[in-house]
């Protein structure tokens, strides 16, 4: 898990794309128990950051940060989505299971996320069976359909609608 210093942090960001970070500090026991259970969840990249310095460290106030320990997830450096602790209790496993859950499930029904690349990856396929086609087969058809931005089951059946239409030869001699 990264640590994201207050230097260059809206940079660092930037550059880790979907991630989500933990904000905390050294002085809230409430992170310290936490922390281990941040650092082995899974479902997206996970970051840290320490903001133990409340009267200098600036993310307290850009990110409207009021408890310790916060989560939040930012795409491409802009926070779309956050987790507040609870004053006195901090965050619970279950709390952050369902959180990261419901974000992995967020970013994967985006059309542009998995959906479409598999999309494309499968019409790239259909392309490349249909040149080795022209090479071993005198005749062949290939049927391809696909719905667009309906997540992994579109995926499946788009790749399960490529078939090679009967009336094949065999092999070129």
């Amino acid at each position: 898990m990264d640590t994201l210093p207050a230097d260059g942090f809206d940079e660092r960001l930037r550059t880790l794309g979907r991630v989500a970070v933990l904000f905390t500090a050294d002085w809230c026991p409430h992170c310290r128990r936490f922390e281990p259970e941040f650092a082995a969840a899974q479902g997206l990249p996970l970051a840290r950051a320490d903001i133990s310095d409340e009267e200098g460290d600036a993310r307290w106030e850009q990110f409207g940060i009021q408890v310790v320990p916060t989560i939040i997830v930012f795409d491409d450096g802009k926070p779309v989505a956050r987790l507040d602790g609870v004053l006195g209790r901090g965050i619970s496993a279950p709390q952050l299971r369902m959180f990261l859950d419901a974000q992995r499930r967020a970013w994967f029904s985006r059309p542009s996320s998995l959906a479409s690349f598999m999309e494309r990856w499968a019409k790239s396929l259909m392309v490349r069976m249909m040149r080795m086609s022209r090479k071993h087969f005198s005749t062949s058809r290939f049927s391809f359909a696909s719905s667009r931005n309906s997540g992994f089951q579109s995926m499946v059946q788009a790749m399960a609608s490529i078939v090679v239409m009967p009336g094949l030869r065999g092999p070129r001699a």
